[in-house]
């Protein structure tokens, strides 16, 4: 089981189920990726696979959002409705923001949500706005190809090149943690 993930897969296990395992699969693809990319260990951390029998399963999400240095949303209906994914990702937005970042939260578009195309709706739910104003990958087209494609296989190439920069991209002293003295939301 990983300890301290490096990536954080916020989605909705119903729409993983729906796709037989396909979200899981884009997991284990992406960390493989950028593995390849770096040569460097890329853990990212999915509820079905890192959390142990009789664990808070609560408190493990917890600690993995805030133990993670991005934050990968699976964008779909079923992500604004679930309070899980809305509370994952609103307090992750409140972690990057107290380093100064802006470029940790990577939302993938996988199933169109009327939310995000209403102008008027975004505007009045806090997580659809936070999910506008990001510039996300747009799976929706490749959401039916294999995930082995020539065109997925492209498409992982560039998040994995994506992710490489922004691990260059140095972060403060103190590191990616919570800021001493700042209490997170449980």
């Amino acid at each position: 089981m990983i300890k301290n993930p490096i990536g954080f897969l916020s989605y909705v296990r119903s729409d993983d189920e729906h796709d037989d395992g396909r979200l899981t699969e884009f997991r284990r693809r992406l960390s493989g990726e950028v593995v390849a990319q770096t040569g460097e260990r890329f853990d990212i951390f999915q509820d079905r696979t890192h959390i142990a029998w009789g664990q808070s399963w609560e408190e493990r999400i917890h600690d993995c959002v805030d133990a993670g240095i991005f934050l990968i949303c699976i964008i779909t209906p079923g992500f604004f409705k679930s309070e899980m994914c809305r509370s994952e990702i609103e307090r992750f937005a409140l972690r990057e923001k107290l380093i100064g970042r802006r470029d940790l939260i990577l939302p993938v578009y996988y199933i169109h949500c009327p939310v995000l195309s209403d102008e008027s709706l975004c505007r009045n739910d806090p997580v659809a706005q936070l999910i506008s104003e990001r510039n996300y990958v747009d799976w929706r087209a490749l959401r039916f190809d294999s995930l082995k494609s020539p065109r997925s296989k492209k498409m992982f190439a560039k998040l994995a090149g994506d992710i490489r920069s922004a691990l260059e991209t140095r972060f403060p002293a103190e590191g990616f943690g919570p800021v001493a003295g700042t209490i997170l939301p449980s």
